[in-house]
């Protein structure tokens, strides 16, 4: 038969040939086939539309030869006649879109007869984008690339929704819907059905969703991502992104976990309270399901009323919160029982022992322990360096209470007992036996697990009450410690600890070295006996050291002076986690920490001796002129002094600058300064009060206590110097107070009360056979008053403020150009500021004056400042305390008064109080100066409000009323009264008009508060 060709197929044919000659070639053969089936104007149709496409542009010819594919194949010209229609319409301005168009049409040809409704959705939606952005090639492009690989799925369901989804992005922005396609490609696994709900009920949170679904899906399980997916479905207009990474935080945890929180959350009303519970799951005990299941009830509870309360609950920041869980674990907390511990620690040691809680993480607590690793449990574990033993601030290990609390009483016991027992009593010994090894870790290490087994079991032998709970604890440390593969030497020192916690061994240790492991228990176990002592102790340590070092697959013996850190990183992986109620002690440093404390206490006793020297008596050597320190060694001032100076130098590995030999006053403040050196600023938690949750945010705030200040010892000499007159004035009038009527004084023969520490010495020293103090009674004697006065001074930089001199002389123009005048005027404004006064100048003073006229008085006072920045650095500094006297250290801190930086009051408040409750007076009085309502940068979460640190402040004050403590404000801000008055009754607070006149008003204050 002969073809039916027509001119025009032949005219395009040559046209296609110019182009290129294979896509002329394929176009010839494609009609010759055609021809039998299609009719002549639809060929002709064909044709035209292949030159109209081939003359479009560059590389044209590539989506002729597509479309000749796709006209081989096709079974139905009407469908052959829409596409090319569709082709030719994209092919206007580029290839690429009528290019990915067509290869989307040949990938369908297989699915068409089942999709052909969805396939002519798509190319609808596609031809719409066309007629929006018909230059956009690539977008257009991009659509039909995105069409094809969900085409290829061949879910009709999907295909239609992702339709949908595209439709509803047209509108929106080439940016996002460009970030569409391209999650589109990415997402082969996606359900275009969920993207769709998304869609519908958040555009921006489909586009999220899409941005995470992936990784998500890597990381739950089927029924898990459904539950992840409700979720974020039910809170897809809320913080949708935070609540996606909390669920992505989940990684961590093990899929029986996983699914426990998922469960947990789904009934958590909140983005923000979901996005915190899932945070903060870690935090939970996960292991008593039924604990976790009635907290979280109780918090869905909270978080219904008032959704900022359930976000700070479920945070674990609300005082609601950490109440309930610590109910429900049987939590017990160190604050609670902080009495109780001050008093057994007493009772045990016969000595005044500080016992505090640990601050921060086990992590950032122990990091001077080397390869102490902390608890798995989260447990910060019990510290002690010689002076003080701390404790952790909560234990909730046990499901019982009692059994937490056990754990608070075994462990101070253990700590203790290495006063007890005789360890710190010969811990310079130890410390220079243990140098002796080559191996110094490995020899502390088994020294530690040593002494730690002699105390328990002198501690049972001796108080037989403990040794139900202490066999508790033991069991329960024997069983969290994890059985695992281990080289030698590490299994043989696990052997030991379980030996010292009288436990079984064996499957600690493969059957190769038991009986190494079983020489190793007998040596250990000699320290079993009543009579076992630190002598003892270092002999096993010895003959364990060898065992473990003798000739086998890892014996190192090596120096460890110069070993790199990859090493000690090895060989600290052999050591044992410590038992948690044990601890861990640092043998050099608890020798340290004495000897300067022996060292102190020496040269006191010394300097003691000397002060019974009569007044105006020179010490030995002492002249006019200030001398170092290695002066005064070589001088006359006592042999024994001199020796002990040295040593103190030598142990402070500096130092400590001038010393007067003729001052003993200027002596014991060295002193002072050396214990000093030996802590750092205090570390304080304090609970803050949030009106937005009605509730407190639990240990929101730490408060660092510091001693040291830049001191300026000539600052109260010449305030006192300069307001003489004023100064005698105030103590006039403080001297007309009124005495208190009774005075409680401690320490007596008879009295209407016991004195609670004087009778536990008085018991101890009966049982130990010595005299002991009949002096236990406490008497409430007419005779001084009993009031005791805390002076806060806010610090914060506006207290920087100048104090404009009404008095002053101008500052005169002169007659100089522009630029010579702006040049004099800043000089003279300099000079004059330089000695123009300051708020906090003012403050000072009024504190200067009130502390002169108070020695007088005699009245308990101290003299603090307060500033920080942040909830985390509230800086609170203790010029002078109560039983300190006002000697030149105290008068110079006073004087190193400046301002810093912000006013968060909340917890200075509260911090004073707690100071000024513990003096025990009957009179408690606390005077706050400031200059400005409370503020810091996250007092709050808007800082352009008050309303939450004046709420905060307004808590602390009422705090301090029920407590006892009368408080009273002073402010020199001028709208004061806008503020004080919602933060305290009138009678409460004044605010200063006249700066001049801050310290007659304070003495005022002071005597309507004391008098």
């Amino acid at each position: 038969m002969e073809p039916k060709s027509t001119h025009s197929t032949e005219e395009a044919a040559d046209r296609l040939w110019l182009i290129n000659r294979d896509t002329a070639a394929r176009f010839r053969s494609t009609i010759a086939t055609l021809e039998a089936v299609f009719a002549p104007e639809q060929i002709n149709r064909l044709a035209e539309s292949c030159v109209t496409i081939a003359d479009s542009g560059w590389r044209s010819f590539e989506t002729v030869n597509l479309l000749l594919e796709i006209a081989a194949v096709t079974e139905h010209p009407a469908r052959l006649m829409e596409i090319t229609k569709a082709a030719e319409q994209l092919s206007g301005y580029s290839f690429e879109p009528a290019a990915n168009y067509l290869q989307m049409v040949l990938g369908a040809v297989e699915v068409e007869v089942g999709h052909s409704k969805e396939i002519s959705e798509l190319e609808q939606a596609g031809l719409a984008l066309h007629s929006k952005y018909q230059h956009a090639s690539g977008l257009i492009g991009g659509y039909f690339s995105a069409a094809q690989i969900v085409l290829a799925r061949g879910d009709s369901d999907n295909l239609l929704c992702w339709v949908e989804v595209a439709r509803g992005l047209f509108d929106l922005g080439r940016d996002d819907l460009l970030r569409f396609l391209v999650l589109s490609e990415q997402s082969a696994n996606v359900s275009w059905v969920m993207v769709r709900r998304f869609q519908v009920k958040s555009t921006q949170g489909c586009l999220v969703y899409l941005d995470h679904v992936g990784d998500l899906q890597d990381r739950f399980s089927g029924a898990q991502m459904t539950l992840v997916e409700s979720a974020m479905l039910k809170h897809v207009n809320s913080s949708f992104e935070d609540l996606i990474d909390s669920f992505e935080s989940l990684h961590a945890f093990d899929p029986g976990q996983v699914s426990l929180i998922l469960a947990l959350g789904k009934d958590i009303e909140h983005a923000n309270s979901l996005a915190a519970f899932n945070r903060n799951a870690g935090k939970l005990p996960l292991g008593r399901q039924n604990v976790i299941r009635q907290w979280v009830e109780f918090g869905n509870e909270v978080a219904r009323g008032n959704e900022f309360a359930g976000q700070a609950y479920f945070n674990l920041e609300s005082m609601r919160s950490n109440e309930m869980l610590a109910s429900l674990q049987g939590q017990v907390s160190f604050e609670d029982h902080r009495r109780t511990f001050d008093l057994l620690a007493e009772a045990i040691t016969a000595k005044n022992v500080v016992v505090e809680s640990i601050h921060g993480t086990h992590d950032a607590t122990n990091s001077n322990l080397e390869g102490l690793r902390g608890d798995g449990s989260g447990l910060g574990l019990p510290e002690n360096d010689g002076r003080v033993v701390r404790l952790p601030q909560t234990v909730n290990i046990f499901e019982a209470e009692a059994d937490n609390f056990g754990f608070y009483k075994v462990s101070l016991f253990h700590q203790l007992g290495y006063a007890e027992f005789g360890c710190f009593a010969q811990i310079e010994t130890i410390n220079t036996v243990l140098g002796t090894y080559p191996d110094r870790l490995l020899a502390e290490r088994l020294f530690l697990i040593a002494e730690d087994a002699r105390i328990d079991w002198q501690l049972a032998n001796r108080y037989p009450g403990i040794l139900p709970q202490l066999k508790r604890q033991q069991k329960r440390a024997a069983q969290a410690r994890p059985v695992k593969e281990r080289s030698r030497k590490a299994q043989l020192l696990e052997v030991l600890v379980q030996t010292s916690l009288d436990s079984p061994h064996k499957k600690y240790v493969r059957q190769i070295y038991w009986p190494e492991a079983a020489l190793l228990r007998q040596t250990l176990g000699r320290l079993k006996k009543a009579t076992a002592d630190i002598d003892e102790v270092l002999n096993v340590v010895g003959q364990c050291y060898r065992l473990l070092e003798s000739p086998g697959e890892d014996a190192s013996g090596q120096d460890m002076t110069n070993i790199k850190a990859e090493e000690m990183a090895m060989l600290l992986e052999e050591l044992p986690e410590p038992v948690p109620y044990r601890g861990q002690i640092d043998v050099e440093q608890v020798n340290s920490t004495l000897k300067i404390d022996a060292l102190v206490e020496e040269l006191q006793e010394q300097l003691d001796a000397m002060s019974d020297q009569p007044p105006g008596a020179e010490m030995p050597g002492s002249d006019q002129d200030q001398i170092e320190l290695g002066d005064l060694k070589k001088g006359d001032v006592g042999e024994g002094v001199a020796m002990l100076l040295t040593e103190l130098e030598n142990e402070l590995g500096s130092e400590p600058g001038e010393i007067d030999p003729g001052d003993k006053e200027g002596l014991f403040e060295f002193l002072g300064g050396i214990s000093s050196r030996s802590s750092d600023a205090s570390e304080h938690q304090y609970d803050e009060w949030d009106y937005q949750i009605s509730d407190y945010r639990s240990k929101w705030c730490t408060l660092f206590e510091h001693r040291e200040l830049d001191a300026d010892e000539q600052y109260v000499h010449t305030v006192l110097r300069d307001h003489q007159d004023l100064a005698r004035k105030i103590r006039q009038q403080l001297n007309k107070v009124k005495p208190e009527m009774l005075r409680k004084v401690k320490g007596v023969e008879e009295g209407e009360e016991l004195d609670l520490e004087r009778t536990i010495s008085y018991v101890v020293d009966r049982r130990a056979g010595l005299t002991p103090d009949d002096n236990i009674y406490i008497q409430r004697q007419r005779k001084d008053r009993d009031v005791s006065t805390l002076f806060l001074l806010d610090m914060s930089a506006s207290t920087d403020d100048i104090i404009s001199d009404p008095d002053a002389d101008p500052l005169e123009p002169l007659d100089i150009d522009d630029d010579e005048y702006l040049v004099d005027f800043f000089q003279k404004k300099k000079a004059q500021d330089e000695v123009a006064r300051r708020i906090i100048d003012v403050e000072k003073e009024s504190v200067v004056l009130m502390a002169d006229a108070l020695e007088s008085l005699g009245d308990a006072y101290s003299v603090c400042g307060f500033s920080g920045y942040g909830r985390d650095q509230v800086d609170y500094y203790l010029c002078k305390d109560f039983d300190e006297p006002f000697n030149a250290l105290s008068k110079g801190r006073i004087g190193g008064i400046k301002p810093c930086r912000s006013t968060r009051m909340g917890p200075p408040i509260r911090h004073a109080t707690r100071r000024l409750i513990e003096t025990g007076s009957r009179i408690k009085a606390l005077i706050i100066m400031s200059d400005g309502y409370p503020q810091d940068h996250d007092y709050g979460t808007d800082r352009n409000s008050r309303d939450y640190g004046l709420m905060d402040t307004m808590k602390a004050l009422s705090e301090a009323k029920q407590q006892g403590v009368l408080t009273y404000c002073l402010t020199v801000d001028p709208s004061g009264h806008d503020y004080l008055r919602a933060m305290c009754a009138d009678s409460q607070y004044m605010v200063i008009q006249d700066l001049e006149q801050l310290p007659e008003e304070v003495s005022r204050v002071y005597r309507s508060l004391t008098g």
